[in-house]
């Protein structure tokens, strides 16, 4: 019996977003369509007045602000100025990368021009406007992006209360501040981060128990599906009518598969409910290599008949889009139902476990060693063929079972053969069992499925808001160039995020330790062969492959590609 939810969620503002600040400028329609003359007419009774227009100001355009220069006389201040947060220049002495062991900050201060200004007018006793550059030379923070803005956070002094007496009972910061952001209606409106709460409290988090079976989740289910049209949820019931596996993802999950669901890894993992069903995960890596859940299951077994429903619900979800290469470790039930299901995608097995095995099996650290080198060397498969026999034969292993199973299956699991196959810099199965542990750090062994459901929908939202902060930081920064390749590096910095870009630097960083060894050699077809070496290593040795073509757009552009062999 097989039972199907699918749905689409509509984003809505809430009308409770506005801060309480914002109230003392109720004449103010939109603060977007405020015009430089509209401002400058304005007057304030306080200074604190004029801080929280632009306080709301500022919050409604996207950026953040700081205080400058005051003026006082006998007590009474009379001019009082705030300037962008991004107003001025990093001092040249912090570029000085010499004897420094860290890498320095990104870059925040984009010499934004931007200001507010008041001054006291004694004529009629309140301060006005004397000065309003609205004009910004920076991008403004969209969206829930507004959350990250320095400015704009401040633990209230309620929050902090109920901090403190969440941590007298042992409630770790991270949940409390999970909690917080419950009772305010989402992150944009908590008013601060998680790292500003965890400067306070530092305890484990209570949890709340509840009496429930397997209809709580569905009736969740239900919810979740009535608020987000995307919305998909399978399940099957055994011969006795009783839950057995379920699936789900939402519509946000969707749209994460189409952009970056070229690489799928999943595996399961245990001791996270009372009916120890393993439950599996679904993760791919995004932009800015960070990790994201593309959907999850609650199975009742482990079987090729079980994993093989799992995948068909979910290529059912997303649409039927296949992926390029599955990674998984070396379960053979997920090996027989991913060749049954996506015998398109390429099957990779995790390197760590395949290590690990390894190490039971040839009880020698040189062989071991000589394992790893035929797994993971960078080569043809031609090379690998003969490494390989190489070492069959240097350690006498001729005979060993494990080393003929492993060689049966070597286009899964070595280097060599996934030259050409997209993996997104990935050779483990790591991030699933990096997303299991951060899953297991909001639910436990003795969780009903009514609590394991809507805490995983708690721990998601807070993984995609350390998504929405990458975008944030990778907008609102500017990596310091450190190569010796600065146009190249700099070109890289303007189109990819920054955790992509310390990935490509490191290879700019490796151009300065090759040698030209021989080349080039011309061949018929227009392509160039050289052979290069990296410094002192002249045995590590690669063929480099030069194509210069000619761009159908403009017959004076030239194209280049390059090939490691």
């Amino acid at each position: 019996m097989d039972n199907t939810t699918k749905g689409c969620n509509k984003e809505g503002t809430r009308a409770d977003e506005t801060r309480t600040d914002d109230e003392v400028f109720n004449d103010v329609p939109d603060y977007r369509r405020l015009k430089v003359e509209d401002v400058k007419a304005m007057t304030f009774k306080t200074v604190e007045d004029a801080e929280r227009f632009y306080s709301a100001y500022s919050l409604a355009l996207g950026f953040g602000f700081r205080k400058d220069t005051k003026g006082e006389a006998e007590g009474t201040i009379r001019r009082r100025q705030w300037l962008c947060n991004k107003q001025g220049t990093r001092a040249k002495k912090w570029f000085v990368l010499d004897g420094r062991g860290r890498t320095p900050r990104k870059i925040t201060r984009v010499n934004c021009k931007a200001k507010f200004r008041v001054n006291y007018n004694e004529l009629v006793g309140a301060y006005v406007v004397k000065a309003f550059v609205p004009e910004h030379s920076h991008e403004l923070a969209t969206g829930n992006q507004t959350a990250f803005i320095r400015s704009h956070r401040n633990v209230g002094k309620s929050d902090l209360a109920r901090a403190n007496t969440m941590s007298k009972v042992s409630i770790r910061p991270c949940h409390a501040y999970e909690y917080m952001v419950e009772q305010a209606g989402g992150y944009r409106t908590v008013g601060f981060t998680e790292k500003d709460l965890h400067n306070k409290l530092d305890q484990q988090r209570r949890t709340t128990s509840f009496e429930s079976d397997s209809e709580g989740p569905l009736a969740y289910m239900n919810a979740l599906a009535a608020q987000d049209p995307y919305f998909y949820c399978r399940f099957n019931v055994d011969i006795e009518d009783r839950l057995a596996n379920m699936f789900w993802r939402d519509g946000h999950a969707f749209v994460d598969f189409m952009c970056y669901g070229d690489v799928l890894i999943f595996d399961s993992t245990y001791k996270t409910n009372v009916y120890k069903k393993p439950l599996v995960l679904f993760v791919g890596s995004n932009n800015h290599r960070g990790s994201i859940l593309f959907g999850a299951a609650l199975l009742v077994d482990e079987t090729v008949e079980t994993y093989t429903w799992l995948l068909r619900s979910f290529l059912d979800a997303m649409n039927g889009k296949m992926p390029i290469a599955v990674l998984t470790d070396g379960d053979e039930a997920m090996r027989s139902a991913i060749e049954d299901v996506m015998p398109q995608a390429k099957h990779r097995l995790c390197a760590w476990h395949l290590s690990r095995n390894g190490n039971t099996n040839l009880k020698c650290d040189e062989k071991l060693k000589a394992f790893n080198r035929c797994m993971r060397k960078f080569q043809t498969v031609e090379q690998f063929e003969v490494m390989w026999h190489d070492m069959v034969e240097k350690f006498d292993l001729h005979n060993s079972f494990w080393i003929n199973m492993m060689y049966e299956k070597r286009d899964k699991w070595a280097q060599a053969f996934f030259r050409n196959h997209f993996m997104a810099g990935m050779r483990s199965t790591q991030r699933c069992e990096g997303m299991n542990r951060f899953i297991k750090d909001s639910i436990g062994r003795g969780m009903k499925l009514v609590e394991v459901v809507p805490r995983m929908d708690r721990a998601l939202m807070r993984l995609r808001n350390n998504q929405v902060r990458d975008d944030f930081n990778t907008m609102n920064s500017t990596p310091v160039l450190e190569t010796h390749l600065k146009d190249l590096e700099n070109h890289a910095a303007s189109i990819y995020t920054y955790d992509v870009f310390k990935w490509v630097r490191k290879e700019i960083r490796k151009e300065s330790q090759a040698t030209l060894r021989q080349g080039p050699e011309y061949f018929e077809d227009g392509h160039r062969v050289y052979t290069m070496s990296a410094y002192k290593r002249p045995d590590f040795e690669h063929k480099v492959v030069y194509y210069h073509g000619k761009n159908t757009e403009s017959a004076t552009d030239p194209i280049i590609y390059g090939m490691f062999l």
